[in-house]
């Protein structure tokens, strides 16, 4: 049922009404976040289902939505020009303006006004007979120009009959529902219909929390404007009488007495102290919605994803954090402002972690992670902070596991499960809560033994299946979907390949139809050629077939290749081609291709050394190449060319502890030098050298320890949790 009759239906009161409305606050928030602007939020656009005894809007018809900076499909839908998009009642003015052109993401919070208006008041804000009878340029100036009176006086209007109807719907006596609305939440409401919409809320998710903050007792963000302000916009439309009511009055202050003239000072400074408090507040939060966007531009902005923008996002994160440190001094009880610092340190410390600068890394996910922590308890009502613990936890977890500590990996693993868990007990219904939970699933069931592993691997498939066939046309879930499988079949870890194919399999066709769907998807393709890699990795070492992993290994580079070359912009993806070039060679050498071998190996290393050469310090292409060199040094021993390897093993060596020595220890590159310390080994002896060997041709304790502790090393299977 659209929102606005469920409400009504089930004689939901205002709290009630309100925490739904702050999910369809969440919807339309996550629609920004994928670029989307609605342009026609309405009742019978939002419905509510009943999920066992939890009502779940969601957010439809996107008929007329538009993408942010680009075209929305070849089949969106435009206006001509001067022409209005969306229903007149719950347009935004720059909607009923000449031109639509410069719409964005804040004609939504608008609508959404609209839409808590009506469900707080049973009324739109405008009549919708008055704009029926309008006519169309009346209309469009009453949308643009026209103040709608508060939700509070909007009721305190209403006949006794409508007055009864509304009150009865919202199961509150008569005389109690104007004073309900008056104050805040006439103040949250008239802040999102803001005529400028440079005052609304910024995004659909600041005006969600000032929701919480009310249903809280805290005190909202929003506030009744200033005098000045409301003088101002009654002076731009009523210039004439202004004008003459301003000379008017000048003529009759001016025959004002010596008597009145310190009441009239009194009076001036006291409006003056509330001007400047409200405009103290006023720019609290000005400044703090303006860290707030630059912020979320920094950290989702898709072409700022790129090895050379990182040093960038680090810098623009790292000057950020000053100004949440100066807005928490400004208002120091205010928990948004705390929570959004926190969350700069998260991608702060994401950056930091791309950037190998490990140490670093860590501090911020810590002390984001102990913020969060203050938050969730001061704050227990507010879902968020739980929710922004266990993702700072995860990303310390993650931290461990590239360290090579299994142990820490899985407390803070288990940590962040324990938080979801709570969470989901508490909202089942809940599509976000549900999903991570799956992700924490996973994340400690290929960490575990392999029967409790399983079975929450197995839990994780259940969860993203049914948010898959609730949300066909979302890949997202569908993603996660094909994760559960590729690690279900890594955690089974049976030698009985009919067990182990068909987790693989699944993961592998899920992957190739969402790479279908998204021809432009960099990650969709890595993943596809990823369960390719894993398919041939299965042939070979339980069914000892080099013929169908050969097969597997082909599909995987022809993959990334074909992408590669159609999207040259995107480092990462000539990574995993030169990756899959590398275990391509190495399935030729088992077949006894030599030569083919050798000039896929070297087209490898071709690709790994201009990465390098345009990105040096990224940590992955630089082992990425030392590991297609010692690939290269086992290929000239089996081709009689020993002594000639022993200079290539050097120098990945050389390579790869030095990159160490650089970022510390970490699982993969102490894996990877123990086994180019353990090749060089090898062909010393084979060339009789043995004796010869020198102290620096032993493996450092250090290296073998971290390298042993290394979690699931193979090569870029990168997707293993999130």
């Amino acid at each position: 049922a659209p929102i606005t009759e469920f409400c009504d239906s089930h004689k939901l009161d205002t709290k009630h009404r309100l925490e739904l409305f702050i999910s369809v606050c969440q919807a339309v928030q996550h629609a920004h976040q994928k670029g989307l602007i609605h342009r026609d939020i309405k009742p019978s656009n939002v419905m509510v289902e009943m999920h066992d005894v939890t009502p779940v809007p969601k957010v439809i018809d996107f008929g007329v939505a538009k993408a942010i900076g680009h075209q929305l499909t070849e089949k969106t839908l435009h206006s001509g020009f001067h022409q209005m998009v969306g229903t007149p009642l719950y347009m935004s003015p720059e909607q009923a303006g000449q031109s639509s052109i410069d719409v964005d993401t804040r004609s939504d919070i608008y609508s959404l006004g609209v839409l808590l208006y009506e469900m707080l008041t049973g009324h739109t804000p405008f009549e919708s007979e008055i704009l029926r009878n309008a006519g169309y340029d009346e209309m469009r100036r009453m949308i643009r120009e026209v103040d709608p009176p508060r939700p509070s006086l909007r009721v305190s209007t209403l006949d006794a009959k409508a007055l009864s109807t509304v009150s009865d719907c919202r199961s509150i006596d008569a005389r109690r529902l104007s004073p309900q609305l008056r104050g805040e939440l006439d103040w949250i409401v008239m802040k999102a219909l803001e005529k400028d919409r440079s005052r609304r809320y910024e995004s659909a998710s600041l005006l969600a929390a000032d929701i919480e903050r009310f249903l809280c007792d805290d005190p909202v963000l929003a506030c009744p404007p200033s005098i000045a302000y409301r003088f101002q916009k009654f002076a731009r439309r009523n210039r004439l009488v202004v004008g003459a009511t301003f000379i008017t009055t000048a003529a009759l202050l001016s025959g004002i007495g010596l008597t009145m003239w310190q009441a009239m000072v009194a009076r001036d400074a006291q409006r003056q102290a509330e001007d400047s408090k409200q405009q103290l507040a006023q720019r609290y939060r000005i400044a703090k919605e303006s860290v707030d966007t630059y912020l979320l531009r920094i950290t989702q902005d898709e072409q700022l994803d790129h090895p050379s923008f990182r040093p960038l996002r680090q810098r623009l994160l790292e000057a950020a954090l000053p100004y949440y440190d100066q807005l928490h001094k400004l208002s120091p009880t205010d928990d948004l402002s705390q929570f959004a610092r926190a969350e700069a340190l998260n991608q702060l410390g994401r950056v930091q972690h791309e950037l190998g600068q490990f140490s670093e890394s860590r501090t911020a996910y810590e002390e984001a992670a102990k913020l969060f922590d203050q938050l969730a308890t001061a704050y227990p009502s507010k879902t968020t902070y739980r929710q922004s613990l266990a993702n700072a936890l995860v990303n310390l977890a993650d931290h461990y596991r590239t360290r090579g500590d299994s142990g820490s990996t899985l407390a803070y693993e288990q940590h962040a499960l324990e938080l979801r868990n709570e969470l989901h007990a508490k909202q089942p219904a809940d599509d976000l809560m549900q999903m991570e939970l799956a992700q924490s699933y996973t994340n400690v069931g290929i960490l575990i033994d392999r029967d409790k592993g399983r079975k929450l691997l197995e839990d994780a498939i259940q969860l993203w299946q049914g948010l898959s066939d609730r949300f066909l046309e979302e890949p997202l879930y569908r993603e996660y979907l094909s994760l559960g499988y590729h690690n279900l079949g890594h955690q089974v870890a049976t030698t009985n390949i009919e067990e182990v194919k068909p987790f693989h399999q699944r993961a592998a066709e899920l992957r190739s139809k969402l790479a279908e769907e998204q021809p432009e998807s960099k990650k969709a393709h890595i993943q596809w050629a990823q369960s390719e890699q894993v398919l041939a990795d299965m042939y070979t070492l339980l069914a000892s077939n080099q013929d169908e992993a050969l097969k597997h290994r082909q599909k995987s580079e022809q993959i990334l290749r074909d992408f590669s070359r159609s999207h040259p912009q995107w480092p990462e993806v000539k990574a995993h081609w030169a990756s899959s070039k590398e275990t391509l060679a190495r399935t030729l050498k088992e077949q006894g291709e030599l030569q083919e071998a050798n000039d896929t190996l070297q087209s490898s290393i071709n690709i790994w050394q201009r990465l390098v050469s345009e990105y040096s310090d990224v940590l992955e292409y630089n082992l990425g190449l030392s590991s297609a060199q010692q690939s290269q040094a086992v290929l000239m021993v089996a081709r009689g060319e020993s002594a000639e390897s022993l200079p290539i093993l050097a120098q990945a060596r050389e390579r790869v502890q030095e990159t160490l020595d650089r970022i510390g220890p970490h699982a993969q590159g102490n894996l990877l030098l123990r086994n180019i310390y353990s090749t060089l080994a090898d062909t010393r002896n084979s060339l009789g050298q043995d004796r010869n060997r020198s102290s620096e041709d032993e493996i450092p304790e250090p290296i073998i320890k971290v390298a042993g502790e290394a979690i699931r090393p193979s090569k870029f299977l990168t997707d293993l949790s999130y």
